[in-house]
């Protein structure tokens, strides 16, 4: 009796956790079959219905939702996910005003305005900031991110340009596009706009020599995408880690030699150990490679700033 009984209580537990989602179907009369609920493969449930029987033509009696025979269905196949269409980049309408948190600055004239839930790519109108692997590229962008980032600022629209991008008069304490301009981070691009506020900025920030002017022979930014640039010196390693640059220093007379204090060498003037070129303070290249400060007369001048 012991083994009887252990093969009683072997079947009595496979029955138990046996599968309950078993599909069964019972015949009836006028050629139909009652389905009893039933779970499909994807997971999804199928209530009770009648259904016709094998070989009929007939359509489903009830429940016409699309779902799988048990009977005379293939496996159930996935479908592939339909690829969604990409959303059209939003734009502001020429002559609105809008008001929104800066949340991005990509160059010195481009930025991205978060209106509610809605981001706007703004490129400022009328100004054309260096790019960003251009000498004075990375001040440019930090200036305007020091005036417009994480801040609440206003846009007056001009349209769209053919990027898809709002062109845009951004205002926070005042015009931020006529301050790029007058303190020497960006050109007035009189081949779009001939603005004579813009034309006046940029005449003063040359005459100060302020920011990109600083330079002898500053590059327009439309001529440097259309015209590959000479290759970079090996001097200038690390072109993101120079600061806004104001005028260059001005010389300061030698010391006489019956002076017997000690000289200090003032932080004025760096020496490029590599090719001993000395380099003023309102240089790309001051303190922006491996050197060490030096004395108004030491080593060669460099070219671009005249040392």
């Amino acid at each position: 009796m012991r083994p009887l009984a252990r093969v009683l209580t072997l079947l009595l537990a496979f029955a138990v956790l046996a599968p309950t989602t078993t599909i069964a179907a019972k015949k009836s009369s006028g050629g139909t079959v009652h389905v009893k609920g039933y779970y499909r493969k994807d997971g999804t449930y199928v209530q009770p219905h009648t259904r016709s029987a094998p070989g009929s033509k007939s359509s489903y009696a009830a429940d016409p939702s699309p779902r799988l025979d048990p009977l005379t269905d293939p496996p159930y196949v996935a479908k592939k996910p339909v690829a969604e269409t990409p959303a059209v980049k939003p734009t502001i309408a020429k002559g609105e005003k809008v008001e929104g948190k800066v949340v991005g600055v990509t160059d010195g004239d481009t930025l991205t305005l978060l209106v509610d839930k809605t981001q706007y790519k703004i490129r400022l109108q009328g100004i054309d900031a260096p790019e960003s692997a251009q000498p004075f590229g990375t001040q440019a962008k930090k200036a305007l991110s020091d005036k417009v980032f994480g801040k609440t600022v206003k846009v007056l629209s001009q349209g769209a340009d053919k990027y898809g991008r709002t062109l845009g008069v951004v205002y926070a304490d005042g015009c931020v596009n006529t301050a790029m301009v007058k303190e020497g981070f960006a050109w007035h691009y009189k081949q779009y706009v001939d603005n004579n506020t813009l034309a006046k900025a940029e005449e003063e920030a040359r005459a100060a020599k302020a920011g990109l002017w600083a330079d002898a022979k500053p590059v327009a930014p439309w001529d440097w995408r259309h015209k590959k640039p000479e290759k970079a010196s090996a001097e200038n390693e690390d072109p993101f880690a120079a600061e806004p640059f104001g005028q260059p220093a001005e010389s300061k007379p030698a010391q006489k030699p019956e002076q017997k204090q000690e000289q200090t060498v003032e932080k004025k003037y760096w020496m490029t150990n590599s090719s001993s070129k000395r380099h003023n303070s309102g240089c790309r290249y001051f303190e922006n490679s491996k050197g060490h400060y030096c004395g108004p007369n030491d080593g060669i001048p460099c070219k671009i700033c005249g040392g």
